[in-house]
Formats: C-alpha cells, sequence, structure tokens
C-alpha cells in the first residue's frame, strides 16, 4: 500500500540520495525505542519505512525543525552543484508535493489540506527565499511522519511561527474551505510545465498537449496547446515537446538564445539546443527525454519545471 510514509522515505532515497536507514536515524528520536532498530533492515522496512498510518506515536519523531535542516543539508550536498538548492526547492514545490498528496488520498487523507498550506507557503511573506525552500521540506517531511494532513500543517505553522517568525495561517471563508479530494489513480505518462522564477514556483501549471502535434513553447501562440508563458529572451518558436510511445521528447526550434535541461534526477545539465550564436546556421537539434522532475531552461530568463500530473 502506498503511505505517506514510504513516499518520504522513497523520495528521499531516490531524489535526495539519503538510505532510509540514514533518514530514519534522523527522523526518530534517540530516545524512542524504535532508534535501536533503525538499523535492522526488516524492521526499518516493516515498523517504519512501510509504516501502517497512526502506528507510530508522535512522540517517537524528533524535532521536526532539526531534522528537517539537517536533511535538507544533506540532499544538497548530495546533489551538488551550483543548482542544488534551486532543484531542492522546485522538487518539493513541485512534483514530490504531487506524490506525497496523492499518497494521503490513497490513505484516504484530505490531500486538498496539503496543498492549501503549499499554496500558503509559496505566496506568503519570508524574509528569505532559503526559509521558503525549508519550509516546502518540512510540509513534506512532518506529513511522511506523521501520514496525517492537518497535523503536518499544524506542526509547520508552529516550526514557522517559532524559528522563522512568520505565520502561514489564514482565516477560511466558507468558499475557501478545502473539499475532499476522491482518491485517484496517478497518470505518469501525462506531464505539465510550470513557472520556476528564482527559486519559487509559480502557478499555473501547463499540461502538455498528448495529440500527435504535441506542445510548442515561445512568445506567440499558433495554436491552443502552445505555452507562451515566456520571458524575453524566448524565441516565438523555442522549444517543441511531445509524446511518443509513452514517452516524452523535447527539441530545440532553431531558437536565439537556445535551451538546457537540467535532470531532476541527478542535476546535471545537458544541451538541447546551443544559442544560435554558438551553432551552424543550418545545424538541427537532437531530441531528448523528459521526465518528471527535471528543468527546462529556456534562454537567459526562463524555467520550467516538469511535473507529472493525475487524472
Amino acid at each position: 500500500m502506498r503511505t505517506p510514509s514510504s513516499e518520504m522515505y522513497g523520495d528521499l532515497r531516490s531524489f535526495g540520495g539519503i538510505t532510509n536507514c540514514a533518514a530514519a536515524s534522523i527522523l526518530i528520536s534517540s530516545k524512542s525505542d524504535l532508534f535501536s532498530h533503525v538499523s535492522n533492515r526488516p524492521f526499518l522496512s516493516r515498523k517504519i519505512t512501510n509504516a501502517a498510518p497512526g502506528s507510530i506515536d508522535p512522540a517517537e519523531f524528533s524535532n521536526f525543525g532539526i531534522s528537517t535542516q539537517t536533511l535538507f543539508s544533506k540532499i544538497i550536498s548530495n546533489l551538488g552543484g551550483a543548482n542544488a538548492r534551486r532543484l531542492v526547492s522546485a522538487h518539493y514545490a513541485g512534483p514530490a508535493a504531487l506524490n506525497m498528496q496523492e499518497a494521503l488520498t490513497c490513505i484516504g487523507e484530505d490531500a486538498s489540506v496539503y496543498a492549501n498550506a503549499l499554496h500558503r507557503i509559496n505566496n506568503g511573506t519570508l524574509k528569505s527565499e532559503l526559509d521558503r525552500d525549508i519550509l516546502y521540506l518540512h510540509l513534506f517531511i512532518a506529513c511522511g511522519c506523521l501520514q496525517n494532513a492537518s497535523a503536518a500543517v499544524k506542526s509547520t505553522e508552529m516550526f514557522a511561527n517559532a524559528s522563522l517568525a512568520v505565520s502561514l495561517k489564514t482565516q477560511l471563508t466558507r468558499a475557501d474551505k478545502p473539499k475532499r479530494v476522491p482518491p485517484h489513480k496517478p497518470d505518469h505518462t501525462q506531464l505539465g510545465l510550470i513557472r520556476v522564477i528564482g527559486s519559487s514556483i509559480v502557478p499555473p501549471i501547463h499540461p502538455l498537449s498528448i495529440e500527435p502535434e504535441g506542445t510548442v513553447i515561445g512568445s506567440i501562440s499558433y495554436s491552443a496547446s502552445d505555452i507562451t508563458d515566456v520571458g524575453s529572451s524566448v524565441s516565438r518558436r523555442h522549444l517543441h515537446i511531445w509524446l511518443e510511445n509513452g514517452t516524452w521528447y523535447a527539441r530545440g526550434l532553431h531558437s536565439t538564445n537556445g535551451t538546457i535541461l537540467i535532470s531532476g534526477s541527478n542535476g546535471k545539465e545537458r544541451t538541447l539546443e546551443m544559442p544560435r550564436s554558438k551553432r551552424g546556421i543550418s545545424e538541427a537539434s537532437p531530441s531528448a527525454i523528459i521526465a518528471n522532475g527535471d528543468i527546462l531552461q529556456l534562454g537567459t530568463d526562463t524555467s520550467f519545471l516538469v511535473v507529472s500530473l493525475a487524472k
């Protein structure tokens, strides 16, 4: 069964490069009886990483504020490179958050509670973007450990107030009250793009067309599926993205300022298309596979995070 706990540990391992044992050693309090068993793989898998919702008392966990900042530092170190913090921010505000919401619906939790808190973090006035990045991860970690959206949001609000001197609470009107999101099966083939400006995710999400013609990103729209949410350095027809046999591809369209692909799995950069000044006049751009968590940098002022969309 997919749970917030299994989602959290799986993400810390695959994205953050942190083993289940190392993550549990940070998240479980040294005063807890569970702590002495984190190196026991069968026990770790059965009782901690894949723990049933409600089976671990909240008191068994370390302070989420401290553990979040420790994990944040380790993830940044493991990713390495100048874009590490940006990748972490984009990941926990984007695909990781969507995956956690899906895990919440799998156990019958109201995923919109998580989504609303994420929105408040994204739009809140904070002292620094680093604080925002920490809050994205804190919400994710608290939800993975407590496996309860409301408790995770409350924990994150308390941390923001006590440690960052900011309030994430909002007065909900009747129209603002979250609605229960019915469980659904994620569609891993449907992708979308969301702008990344600085270290912030800027809605809306732009779904990519699954029609044969695909989607063109550029400054001018030629069809209903085109994406024009771009900066001034992006060409009229800059990048083409399409779905072929279950795989998503991207290819430059002879743009002026080129495109770079940053892998969401390892942070490595790949040039999809060189700027016109550095390539031959008739040099064709090769296609490249793109996936959930990748970042596309178009020109000098436009970046998109690739995110998976649920039906």
